[in-house]
């Protein structure tokens, strides 16, 4: 019994022996094999979900560090591109005017506005980091649109040559063909060059230009756009920069205007909701006003404003019953077809068109949209209503000022005596009255004129 004892203990003692070298992780592993699919596939499968895991976010990333490396290269591109004159929105040759001690800062601004470079930003780091930023020189160069910026930081370092300059003045009232007359009298164009450059060329970097709605119809499309001022050019110069030269005034004339804040666009958007339904009112309308207010009451601040006033009562207003058509009544825009549009259509010299064979004349050379554009007699009913249909001459800023601001009154007629005087009435008998004191104080005023004239003499 005791040796049995014994065997039974070594063999219980060999069992117990045997059941601790089994490794501990045998039975975790035991149990999934037991488990229903599972085993060996589980750690295949578990093995490729990291896999792709991972794969995912490598992808991830890449696409991160493609984007980044476009988007660099796309800002880069694009930086070289203004660099390389890319961002230029002018089109030809600019002059522009440097003024003594220009730094970069002034420099970039003066570029940006005349469309000669994109970004001024850019262009003031380029000319930090080139070291050009005290080298500009003082006066007025002339700058190819598309040049590079290494290109015009040459052309403005580099002391411009001394060159003969003629000066012209453009008066207020004058027409495109005036203008052009006195271009070709200070010997820099012929009147076909001026006129060709006023009407076909490409300004529309000049901001008033998208507020212009040209309409068909329209004798001269550069009318009413030429600041009347005096000028200095070069003797040289191109048709194309001495209209663009008047073109870049105007639009600065009309930037320089201010009410209380208000600029000429805030204004003529007031404007617009006073307007009767159906009517236009817009830049082109104002300056068209502004136009016939010049040749209307030439002298600023003395009627200007006032008549101004008895126009838009005319536009705005509730007419009265001798009013019966919202027309302008103004002879200048009959003398603007007389004088400007029959001649130059046929070389016809039309005095008076408010005879009936002189208007038929006219009509037959004149393209009829054009003639009724302008025509404003009210004894044709294809006399359009309103404004003619573009400005009859180019107005000084006074002018424009007084469109934009017209005296507040009651009155639908004017008349302008010879001896300066205008008389102003609501009424039509009213008028007819003035008209009958016009008519005696005008042959008075000439009969003094006739005796002064003989006695000086």
């Amino acid at each position: 019994m005791a040796e049995t004892d014994k065997k039974n203990g070594a063999a219980r003692g060999g069992a117990q022996n045997k059941a601790k070298k089994t490794p501990a992780r045998a039975k975790p592993q035991a149990a999934r094999a037991n488990q229903p699919g599972q085993g060996d596939d589980w750690d295949y499968g578990y093995e490729r979900s990291v896999k792709f895991a991972n794969r995912g976010c490598l992808l991830a990333v890449g696409v991160v560090i493609v984007g980044i490396i476009i988007t660099v290269l796309i800002i880069f591109g694009s930086i070289m591109g203004e660099v390389n004159g890319k961002g230029a929105t002018a089109t030809g040759t600019v002059q522009v005017q440097i003024p003594a001690g220009s730094g970069g800062q002034t420099v970039s601004g003066i570029l940006q506005k005349a469309g000669l470079i994109g970004n001024d930003g850019i262009f003031r780091f380029y000319v930090r980091f080139n070291g050009a930023g005290t080298g500009f020189q003082q006066g007025t160069f002339e700058v190819q649109a598309g040049m590079s910026y290494d290109e015009i930081i040459e052309v403005l370092t580099t002391a411009p040559l001394p060159r003969d300059v003629v000066t012209v003045t453009f008066p207020p009232g004058g027409t495109v063909i005036q203008f052009a007359q006195a271009a070709e009298k200070a010997g820099l164009c012929t009147v076909d060059e001026f006129v060709d450059a006023a009407n076909n060329g490409d300004y529309s970097d000049i901001e008033f230009f998208k507020y212009v709605d040209e309409q068909p119809g329209t004798y001269m499309r550069a009318e009413g756009y030429l600041a009347p001022d005096t000028y200095e050019f070069y003797v040289d110069e191109t048709p194309y920069n001495i209209v663009r030269k008047l073109f870049q005034q105007f639009d600065a004339n009309l930037k320089a205007i201010d009410f209380d804040g208000r600029n000429a666009y805030d204004i003529i958007e007031e404007q617009k909701a006073q307007m009767p339904e159906g009517s236009e009112w817009g830049l082109r309308q104002l300056v068209t006003l502004a136009s016939i207010i010049e040749e209307e009451a030439s002298i600023p601040d003395q009627y200007q404003a006032s008549v101004s006033g008895v126009f838009w009562n005319r536009l705005t207003k509730p007419l009265p019953s001798d009013l019966p058509r919202r027309t302008m009544g103004s002879d200048v825009t009959l003398r603007y077809l007389t004088d400007w549009v029959a001649r130059d259509y046929g070389g016809l010299d039309v005095t008076d068109m408010s005879q009936p064979e002189m208007k038929a004349a006219a009509l037959a050379i004149i393209p009829q949209d054009i003639f009724y554009g302008y025509y404003t007699g009210d004894d044709d009913a294809l006399t359009q209503e309103g404004l003619p249909i573009s400005p009859i001459s180019n107005p000084g800023v006074s002018a424009l000022v007084a469109a934009l601001q017209p005296e507040l009154h009651n009155y639908f007629y004017f008349l302008a005596f010879k001896n300066g005087e205008y008389r102003f009435a609501e009424r039509y008998w009213q008028h007819q009255q003035n008209i009958t004191e016009m008519v005696n104080a005008n042959a008075a005023w000439e009969a003094e004129q006739a005796a002064g004239g003989s006695s000086e003499g």
